[in-house]
């Protein structure tokens, strides 16, 4: 096993929310389950800022944030279809990681501020001036479609690992599995984290429930 329960969890979960705020983003109807969505996401997103410290070795931070010259190196390995030794994320796919996180961080926040001057105001709008939510609202719009190209990127190189270089990252994903793994993890794994993903949607909706406006 690579990939534990969480991560596996974790990363689906993330592919249908994005693929929903996608969807219902210029939904009139959808705005209030959009909002939802969002903070749905929030809360992941800090469950796995925890993880990334606390959690099994390759879904630490530290098991694949790389120097540049590192991931320039991944990235041509990558071109030239050569396999890295690597059990958890290469060098390039822990850039892809981090990027992926940071726009999501990006369009969370901006989200939490925004106004469409209309029909939706942010949890956290009324503690902003009109030009900060203003500039938010644009910064959220440029930064979905800057998702998107970068999931698309990620996509492309899943495909490019899946069906070029023949390594099975999609079924890796499912059951965690991948040569070189170590036996299954320590049934300790899923309580701490099913601990640590509570606290992180505690702290979230108790925040946003105390400091903003619905």
């Amino acid at each position: 096993m690579v990939w534990d329960i969480w991560v596996r969890l974790g990363h689906w979960a993330v592919v249908g929310m994005i693929a929903f705020q996608f969807y219902s983003g210029e939904e009139l109807d959808l705005r209030e389950v959009h909002a939802w969505v969002g903070v749905a996401l929030l809360s992941w997103l800090v469950f796995r800022l925890i993880w990334g410290f606390v959690g099994p070795t390759h879904a630490r931070f530290s098991d694949f944030l790389a120097h540049p010259k590192a991931i320039r190196a991944s990235f041509l390995k990558l071109i030239r279809r050569e396999h890295e030794p690597v059990l958890g994320h290469t060098a390039a796919g822990g850039l892809g990681v981090v990027m992926l996180m940071g726009l999501m961080t990006l369009l969370v926040v901006t989200g939490l501020i925004s106004t469409d001057d209309v029909f939706y105001d942010g949890p956290l709008n009324h503690w902003v001036s009109s030009d900060t939510a203003s500039w938010a609202t644009s910064i959220h719009h440029l930064g979905s479609k800057l998702l998107i190209a970068v999931v698309v990127m990620h996509v492309l190189a899943i495909a490019w690992h899946q069906w070029v270089m023949k390594e099975r990252l999609i079924g890796g994903m499912v059951h965690g599995r991948k040569a070189g793994g170590q036996g299954r993890f320590d049934a300790r794994v899923g309580g701490f984290g099913l601990v640590c993903l509570v606290l992180s949607t505690l702290l979230v909706v108790g925040g946003l429930g105390t400091w903003g406006q619905w």
